[in-house]
């Protein structure tokens, strides 16, 4: 059975898309993009990751965009056609409270870069969109 959350409208991957499973997923594109956090009432812009096979984009938070950077580089069109690895773990919530899930991405490129990517099951719940958290 599936996760509730998925089954609720998002435009971007949330956390728990990606289940409890690494996922290797390839860069289709990156587009500059804008998030908005209606709790706080503001809108960060940040780099979007569309990824190939993947149904909704992924916004990168600083973190997430300085692990692809420090793998393939400052300028983003070096990003496409690359892999990265997307995983689980937890983060300090910033508004408060306890921790949150969140997503990240694996330090190093993923090995064997010719063999097809594990586990890319697109999430279900007919969703759009990604997680910056």
């Amino acid at each position: 059975m599936p996760d509730y959350r998925t089954m609720f409208d998002h435009r971007w991957t949330k956390a728990w898309d990606l289940g409890d499973a690494d996922r290797v997923v390839t860069i289709l594109k990156v587009t500059a993009g804008i998030i908005e956090d209606p709790s706080r009432q503001k809108k960060d812009r940040l780099p979007i990751l569309h990824l190939k096979g993947w149904p909704k984009p992924l916004g990168l938070n600083k973190t997430n965009a300085n692990t692809v950077g420090s793998m393939y580089g400052n300028m983003t069109e070096a990003w496409v056609g690359k892999r990265i690895t997307l995983y689980v773990t937890k983060t300090r919530d910033p508004r408060g409270g306890g921790e949150v899930d969140c997503i990240r991405i694996r330090p190093k490129p993923p090995e064997k870069p010719g063999e097809p990517a594990p586990n890319l099951a697109p999430p279900t719940g007919g969703e759009e969109g990604a997680s910056a958290q």
